[in-house]
């Protein structure tokens, strides 16, 4: 919505280049496996919603930085600083706070925010 008509805006006005599109059936096929990943995000978020309080769906996506953090570790091999791991062990120490204290906490509800977090990392 917002971002689609933003990003239209920059193009039109030529504030940003468009970037370049795909000309294949390959180029379109390398794509899949992160739309694939990002409809799963949407979708797993969507369903932490209907299961729990939107602002604890919020509270977990808010480890995202940390999923982030361990996907690029694990695929690329570049491994974040001691300093941003320590950041990333507050975030995550704050999200447990949270949801321990969740009075619409389920199990359902809290996996589904989680793998949300990986689907959109």
């Amino acid at each position: 919505g917002t971002s689609s008509f933003c990003c239209l805006a920059a193009w039109a006005l030529r504030v940003q280049k468009l970037p370049p599109l795909p000309r294949t059936c390959s180029d379109c096929l390398r794509l899949m496996p992160l739309m694939l990943l990002h409809w799963l995000g949407v979708a797993f978020a969507n369903i932490s919603v209907a299961e729990v309080n939107i602002a604890f769906t919020h509270t977990i996506k808010a480890a995202e930085p940390l999923c982030t953090a361990a996907m690029v570790t694990i695929f690329f091999g570049t491994v974040p600083t001691g300093k941003a791991w320590v950041s990333l062990l507050l975030v995550v120490l704050g999200v447990g706070l949270a949801a321990r204290t969740e009075v619409s906490f389920t199990y359902l509800g809290f996996w589904a925010a989680m793998a949300s977090n990986v689907g959109v990392s």
